[in-house]
C-alpha cells in the first residue's frame, strides 16, 4: 500500500499543473465546475469565523472561493506540488493568510475530533483513495456535530458504460468484479449510490442531499453528430441551456446513473 500512496503522490505532482492549466482554459472545466460550486454553496455555513477543511484539495480549486468568504480554511493534499501551486496562487489573490496548508493523508488527520464545520472532499480525493471507507471515517471523526460533508464520488454506473465503450467486454467484466478503473498506473474506485448511503450511515452521517453530475459525455455527442465536441460550450447561449439540461438530468432516477460524479452532502449526527 505504501508503494501505491508513493505512486499517487508522483503522479499528482507530475501532472498537477497540467491539471491547473486546463482547467482554467477548457469549456468542459468550467461547465462542471459550476455544477459543483452550485451544489456546494447550499451547504456552506452561514458563520465567516466557520472552521473549514478543503481535504485533498491540491491546487486550490475551491480553496480560493472559500478563502474569500471564511476567516480560516485549511488546505490538505497528498501532493506537494500541488500544494506549492495553490499556495502560489492563496499569495496572488492576497489570501494566503486564511489559510492553512498542510501534506497530509486524508485517511490519517492530525485533528481532534469534532473540530471542523464543514468539510470539503472534492475532485477524485475519496476515489483514489486506498481506503475509501476509512477515509469517510476520519473525515466524520473530524467534522463537529451538526457540520456538514460535501464530497464528489465516481459513479459506478457511468464507470461501467465508459469501460464498456472504451475497451470492450473482457475489461467490462473485469470491472465488474473490481469496480475500478485504472489510469495511468492510478486505481479510481468507484460507488453505488446506495453504497455511499450505507458507508455514510455507518459513521453517523445523515445524507442531506444525492445527486448526479456530468453527462457531458453522453449529451455533448447526441447534440453534435456522435461526436464528443466541448467546443460548443464555449457559446454563451448553448452553455446556459446545457447547464440547464444537465441540472435537470441530475434530479432523475433514471438519467442519474449517466452522470459522472455522485455528489454527497451529509450532516454529522
Amino acid at each position: 500500500m505504501k508503494n501505491y500512496i508513493r505512486r499517487v503522490e508522483k503522479h499528482y505532482d507530475s501532472k498537477s499543473y497540467r491539471h491547473y492549466v486546463s482547467q482554467q482554459k477548457l469549456p468542459m472545466w468550467k461547465l462542471v465546475n459550476r455544477l459543483k460550486w452550485g451544489f456546494i454553496q447550499e451547504f456552506l455555513p452561514e458563520s465567516k469565523n466557520a472552521l473549514i477543511l478543503d481535504a485533498g484539495g491540491g491546487w486550490g480549486k475551491w480553496t480560493v472561493p472559500l478563502a474569500r468568504k471564511y476567516n480560516k480554511v485549511i488546505l490538505n493534499d497528498i501532493s506537494q506540488e500541488a500544494l506549492n501551486i495553490a499556495r502560489n496562487r492563496l499569495k496572488k489573490e492576497g489570501l494566503l493568510d486564511r489559510v492553512a496548508i498542510k501534506k497530509e493523508d486524508i485517511r490519517k488527520l492530525a485533528y481532534p475530533a469534532k473540530y471542523f464545520d464543514f468539510i470539503l472532499c472534492e475532485g477524485d480525493t475519496v476515489s483514489i483513495t486506498p481506503e475509501p471507507k476509512k477515509a469517510v471515517k476520519e473525515l466524520a471523526r473530524v467534522m463537529k456535530v451538526d457540520g456538514v460533508l460535501c464530497a464528489a464520488l465516481s459513479n459506478y454506473y457511468c464507470s461501467l458504460f465508459y469501460v464498456m465503450q472504451k475497451e470492450g467486454l473482457k475489461a467490462c467484466e473485469k470491472f465488474l468484479k473490481t469496480k475500478s478503473v485504472i489510469e495511468e498506473g492510478i486505481e479510481f474506485k468507484s460507488f453505488k449510490p446506495e453504497e455511499i448511503r450505507n458507508v455514510f450511515r455507518r459513521y453517523g452521517l445523515k445524507i442531506l442531499k444525492l445527486v448526479t453530475i456530468d453527462f457531458k459525455h453522453y449529451l455533448l455527442p447526441m447534440l453534435a453528430g456522435g461526436r464528443y465536441d466541448d467546443r460548443s460550450l464555449s457559446n454563451a447561449q448553448f452553455f446556459r441551456r446545457f447547464i440547464n439540461l444537465e441540472r435537470r438530468l441530475s434530479q432523475s432516477p433514471v438519467t442519474s446513473y449517466l452522470g459522472g460524479n455522485i455528489q454527497v452532502a451529509a450532516k454529522k449526527l
